[in-house]
This record gives structure tokens, C-alpha cells and sequence, in this order.
């Protein structure tokens, strides 16, 4: 980019994402408002990522890789503010869109509120389950902000000197509370103005448990291709409606201090993104359900060694082998045997398939019935099987859902 600075500088911090990081860069490359450059930052990536963004022939849009990895996205945005040549920072989470018009309504209330030091934008938080009612946040503030409001970093902007005021993005492990929850804590006695258009959809990743393990961007597609459509605004406004019946309007702000670094251990493991210790599957293992967090997908204590659905109808489990070929067995219960005739399933991602069960016996909690899944083992990180429920196997309102015992696994 040459000629005078721009007057956004947008950061895009990163980690695993690869090809999946397209939906999120086109959506800053086709703002209306041109006036910017992006920086797309790798937090010490090791994968493919840094050669898909400088596949990407655009001037405006440059690549940096820290060699230091600080797990969340502080390292990248202090990198990212250290080079910045724009008059404010955006932030785009590297799995979330923004609508073409979000850089130039942020811009207009800047140039119209020069006492702005945020402008924040209104924004769907969109669930893992379509039906369920989003949250949205950030769409006005009756007497300025408060630290008991909470909008993610994809939907605010600010001056580029306010890290200069409040202090830079901090280190996770030394936070008990999210990186975001405390910068906005920290910048509370500045002034925030809100554009008052919700222009930010955002992917929780947190939500969408092993995310980082079975990356995918058809949730992203699908906005960015219907925010083009005559009816998207009638749907904001649907959205806008069920978040108030639901009372997700606006988050409250995450204060709660769960001891340093505990927060981020916990995030990285709903992800996928912690380190998983791998063995090689060498002969038949069991492999045990364990206390976890894993988002809606099951409830985090294992009852008499299974496991139970919690909210999701696709719900993951962790798989740390190694090995290629396998077979992973395990029973399933359920109070209804008809749940119990066909299961479908998806490992790492691939298309769908389907088993059958063998035949289903009355259980502890119901009926029981064995399924033999064969799956292929990835050789250099942990595997990941989903269970695609249908509409009988799924929990649902005085329906407990599919519960599941321990898998066992053995090389084929």
C-alpha cells in the first residue's frame, strides 16, 4: 500500500485456521469503506495459514508471524498496533464477518463524535444450533458504556493511542478473566459510542467445541451470501427479537476471576486448541469419559462411566490416537429403541456416514445397543468423532438425549 496512511488499520490475529480464514479476509477486502490495510497476524503458526493469505493479490493486505506463541489473540493485536499506519485499530475475529458497510459506519461516527475514543457496532453472536436464539450486543449504550457490558473485539474499534492510555493487550496467564473482558475493564472510563446497525456476525469458538480440530467455514459462507439478500434485514430483526425474548441482549461483562491463566486453559481446551498428548494406537484401548468443559455437547460429569448429551445435536468427541485405520465400538442408551436403529457420524470433518447399531436391549436408562464405527486415525494430531443426531436421538424438552459409554477402539 503506498500514498497517505489509511485510515483503519484492521487486525486479524490467527492460529490454525488455514483455508478456513478466507470467508473472514473477503469480508474486510470487500468493504465499501477502501480506506485500510489489513493485517493478517499468525500467533506463531506452523501450518498453511500464512501461504493462503499471501495467495491473496491485494495490496491493502499484508502477512506477519510472531515467532512466540501467546495462545490468544493479545500477542497478534499488540504486534499489529506496534506496525499500525491507520488513525484507529478494527479488530475481525479470524473466524467471523462483517457486513461490507461495518468499516464505513464506524468511520461515520467517528468523523461525527470527535470525543470518541470506541465505536462499537451491533453484533450477532450466532449459536452452533440454528434454532436456538442468538445474542446480540453492542447495539446502544443508555449513558456510555459500563464494565458490565460486553462486546467482542470483532465489533469495536478504537483511536490508535488508547493502548498508549490503558496499557497494552495483556498475557492470558496472567489474567484470571478473558483478554477482552479486561481490556474493555481497563478502557471503561473512556468514551464509547455505538453505530447503533448490528454490521458483526461472530462465530464463538468457544461455543463450538474441537473447532480448532475440525476447522470449517459453512457457517461463515452462508452469511456472508445471505447478507446480499433482499431479507437480511428483516432477519437481524428477527435475531434481534429472539435474543430479547431469550434476555441475551447485551452480555454482561466476564468478571468472574477463575485464578490466572485458568480462563485461557479452559478456553484453549474447548477449542481444541491445547496440546494433546497422543499415543499411537497400537492394539485394542479403552477409551474412558472424563470430567471436561465441553461447551453444550455433554454435561461435563460422566455418570457411572457414560456420558450424556447436553444441548447439541452434533456433539464431538475427542479422540487422542494416532494410527490410520481403526474401529472405535461403544454403547449407546436412549429411552426410546427407535432412536437406537441407525446413527450418523462424522470423523474429522468428512462427509457423513452411517451405522447400525446391533440389536438394542432394555438398559439402566432405557434401551442399550452397541455401534461399531470405522474411522481413519490422523498421524499428526488428535482425531475428532461427531455424532449427528436426528431429531428422535437428539435431547430436546423432557427428552434426556443419547448417552454414551466408553469407546473402545482397536487398529484395523
Amino acid at each position: 500500500m503506498t500514498g497517505a496512511d489509511p485510515t483503519f488499520t484492521v487486525i486479524m490475529a490467527t492460529w490454525g485456521r488455514g483455508r478456513h480464514i478466507l470467508p473472514s479476509i473477503r469480508s474486510v477486502l470487500d468493504q465499501d469503506q477502501r480506506d485500510f490495510e489489513l493485517l493478517v497476524i499468525g500467533d506463531a503458526c506452523t501450518d498453511d495459514t500464512g501461504a493462503v493469505v499471501q495467495g491473496i493479490a491485494d495490496p491493502r493486505l499484508r502477512w506477519m508471524n510472531l515467532a512466540e506463541r501467546w495462545k490468544t489473540q493479545s500477542g497478534p493485536n499488540n504486534a499489529g498496533i506496534a506496525v499500525a499506519r491507520g488513525r484507529f485499530i478494527a479488530y475481525l475475529g479470524h473466524d467471523d464477518v462483517w457486513h461490507p458497510t461495518h468499516l464505513a459506519q464506524v468511520r461515520a461516527v467517528f468523523d461525527r463524535d470527535l470525543a470518541a475514543d470506541f465505536v462499537v457496532a451491533g453484533c450477532v453472536m450466532c449459536p452452533p444450533d440454528p434454532s436456538a436464539a442468538p445474542t446480540v450486543t453492542g447495539l446502544a449504550f443508555q449513558d456510555g458504556p459500563s464494565p458490565n457490558q460486553f462486546f467482542p473485539p470483532s465489533s469495536f474499534a478504537h483511536r490508535r493511542d488508547v493502548t498508549e492510555r490503558i496499557g497494552p493487550w495483556q498475557r492470558p496467564a496472567d489474567l484470571g478473566i478473558p483478554v477482552d473482558s479486561d481490556l474493555l475493564l481497563r478502557a471503561s472510563a473512556l468514551r464509547f459510542v455505538a453505530t447503533g446497525t448490528i454490521t458483526v456476525h461472530k462465530f464463538v469458538a468457544n461455543q463450538r467445541y474441537l473447532s480448532y480440530l475440525v476447522p470449517s467455514t459453512e457457517e461463515q459462507t452462508a452469511i456472508l451470501s445471505a447478507m446480499r439478500q433482499p431479507g437480511h434485514q428483516a432477519q437481524l430483526q428477527a435475531w434481534i427479537a429472539a435474543a430479547t425474548a431469550a434476555g441475551q441482549m447485551m452480555l454482561p461483562l466476564e468478571q468472574k476471576n477463575r485464578g490466572k491463566g485458568a480462563q485461557a486453559r479452559r478456553s484453549l481446551a474447548q477449542r481444541g486448541a491445547a496440546a494433546v498428548p497422543l499415543t499411537k494406537l497400537r492394539g485394542p484401548t479403552v477409551l474412558r469419559h472424563r470430567r471436561e468443559t465441553s461447551a453444550k455437547n455433554w454435561h461435563k460429569l460422566p455418570l457411572f462411566g457414560l456420558r450424556r448429551t447436553k444441548a447439541s445435536a452434533n456433539p464431538r468427541l475427542l479422540v487422542p490416537f494416532t494410527g490410520g485405520p481403526a474401529k472405535v465400538a461403544m454403547m449407546l442408551w436412549h429411552p426410546d429403541p427407535a432412536a437406537l436403529g441407525e446413527l450418523a457420524y462424522r470423523c474429522n470433518g468428512d462427509p457423513a456416514e452411517r451405522a447400525t447399531p446391533g440389536p438394542s436391549r432394555r438398559g439402566l436408562w432405557g434401551y442399550r445397543a452397541e455401534v461399531v464405527l470405522p474411522m481413519i486415525l490422523r498421524s499428526d494430531r488428535a482425531s475428532v468423532l461427531e455424532l449427528c443426531l436426528d431429531a428422535l436421538q437428539a435431547p430436546a424438552k423432557g427428552r434426556r438425549g443419547l448417552w454414551v459409554g466408553p469407546l473402545r477402539l482397536a487398529p484395523v
